[in-house]
């Protein structure tokens, strides 16, 4: 981050933080939306989730980076949604 930022690790730097304009957006993969478009029971337990819960189930798939990847981790969140097994049910 550092050295994305061209800062080396002895400089001080000043960093604003402003509040999200959208804290209720979160970015969906499209993968992830055809799975529960067609799953209404995984699509009813995605909706009683915490938005949190929701935002980290969706990092979770778009930060796979070959799409096989992505559909694996969708199918998986698809079947533990159904079945109740998510962790932290």
């Amino acid at each position: 981050l550092l050295q994305e930022a061209g800062v080396g690790p002895e400089e001080t730097i000043q960093v604003e933080i402003v509040p999200d304009p959208n804290p209720e957006q979160i970015d969906v993969p499209d993968e992830l939306l055809i799975a529960l478009e067609q799953d209404e029971e995984a699509n009813s337990r995605w909706k009683s989730m915490t938005l949190g819960k929701r935002r980290g189930l969706a990092y979770h798939v778009s930060t796979a980076k070959q799409e096989n990847t992505r559909i694996k981790r969708v199918l998986d969140i698809a079947n533990k949604l159904r079945t109740g097994t998510i962790h932290g049910d």
